[in-house]
């Protein structure tokens, strides 16, 4: 039996219970999952979690709706607690075939002596300026494995000694973060499945109509210290954003504004409607 770590990070999605067994009950019981699955929500749902499968462990971490951290730090904090042979990132909405966890074994078997192989997504990736300061992908539908210069962070499969060498970008937190990751293995396979291997629901976060941080947090160091590596990789120019999109630098978890504010609230007025 061979070891995956699982990462999931998940922003107020109900279905993640659901998804996550999903991906439990379709393995195919011969490896070893440890998940460290971390939910940002307005509700902790450890509670809700049946997965009563031998080969599965799950670390569960609930995190207040409105927690300014970086998404990519938490990937960072599993990467390093997992550390098993395999680590594999998962969008809250990814629904895998059955058997999942052998296809990419297999596959990483097959390739693991040609080059370090990164295994993500399941389309043909095609990088293109959305507009003159940011990058998008058009996904071509593709029946065979492809090769691809770019990472999807909704999933991403990889040895774990390959993937130790890279330093976790946590001064972003979203925009940025595929084309950085993806700089680090620009002298390795980045290959995308099939397709029909998987199903990808998992929401962006740029598609969430509020989100407690700046999606463009960092994004202008980003710019700055790789415009030259990402015209030489993609072909395309970038520029920094015309404002600064930087969060605040505290960190909300350890305010105490909420706490005593509310302390006075209920001292004073001794009412709340």
């Amino acid at each position: 039996m061979e070891d995956i770590g699982i990462f999931i990070y998940s922003f107020q999605n109900k279905k993640l219970i659901e998804n996550l067994s999903d991906i439990a009950i379709k393995s195919s019981g011969l490896n070893n999952l440890y998940f460290y699955v971390v939910d940002q929500n307005n509700i902790e749902r450890s509670r809700n979690i049946s997965i009563d499968l031998s080969h599965c462990k799950i670390v569960y971490k609930y995190i207040k709706w409105d927690s300014i951290k970086s998404p990519i730090s938490y990937k960072k904090d599993a990467f390093r607690i997992l550390n098993k042979k395999y680590f594999m990132v998962c969008g809250d909405g990814i629904e895998l075939n059955s058997n999942w966890d052998l296809d990419l074994i297999n596959k990483m078997n097959e390739v693991k002596y040609v080059n370090t192989t990164v295994i993500s997504g399941n389309h043909k990736l095609v990088p293109f300026n959305k507009n003159q300061f940011i990058i998008d992908y058009k996904k071509i539908e593709s029946e065979n494995f492809e090769y691809n210069k770019c990472i999807d962070k909704d999933f991403l499969f990889c040895l774990s000694s390959d993937f130790k060498r890279v330093i976790f970008p946590e001064y972003l937190k979203y925009y940025g973060e595929d084309e950085e990751i993806s700089i680090f293995f620009k002298h390795s396979k980045i290959m995308s499945m099939p397709t029909n291997f998987l199903i990808n629901r998992t929401v962006p976060l740029n598609n969430i109509q509020y989100v407690p941080f700046s999606l463009y947090h960092g994004y202008n160091k980003f710019v700055e210290k790789n415009k030259e590596s990402i015209l030489d990789i993609y072909g395309i120019e970038i520029k920094k954003l015309p404002f600064d999109g930087d969060d605040v630098v505290y960190d909300l978890a350890r305010s105490q504004t909420d706490k005593i504010g509310g302390s006075r609230y209920i001292n004073k007025t001794r009412i709340i409607n």
